[in-house]
């Protein structure tokens, strides 16, 4: 869901786009195929790889605050219930801490705009107008 949220938000041409995840190699991953993106696309949108927890607040308004971001976007629930089940710990901590890290520190920054969960919205487009810094 993140991955697709971030192609979705390149295309709107942010003046920057700072992605936060926890995997390293899922970080180096999608900020290679949003580069690919741009490049295909002939767009210059910068993209800033953070390697960090969406658990932490302190370290979320860091990141707001020094990149400028107006627009959160939150996707880091895990998804697969079986396993969340069967990991409850794991799963309060990501689902319900990480979610409440995101908008605590949106709150705290005084973003324009955040939303944990955009597929009920109607997708990244309904939520980002303009050319805007968005961050997830």
């Amino acid at each position: 869901m993140g991955s697709e949220l971030c192609r979705q938000i390149l295309s709107l041409r942010p003046t920057r786009l700072v992605l936060l995840e926890r995997n390293e190699f899922a970080l180096y991953s999608i900020a290679q195929q949003l580069e690919a993106q741009l490049l295909s696309a002939a767009m210059e949108v910068p993209i800033v790889a953070v390697l960090a927890d969406v658990s932490d607040r302190q370290r979320l308004e860091i990141l707001i605050r020094n990149h400028g971001i107006q627009v959160l976007f939150h996707a880091a629930a895990y998804k697969h219930v079986p396993l969340v089940e069967a990991n409850v710990c794991a799963g309060l901590a990501n689902n319900v801490l990480g979610t409440r890290s995101a908008l605590e520190a949106a709150i705290a920054c005084g973003l324009e705009r955040s939303h944990p969960d955009l597929h009920r919205q109607g997708g990244a487009a309904h939520q980002c107008h303009g050319r805007q810094q968005a961050g997830l």
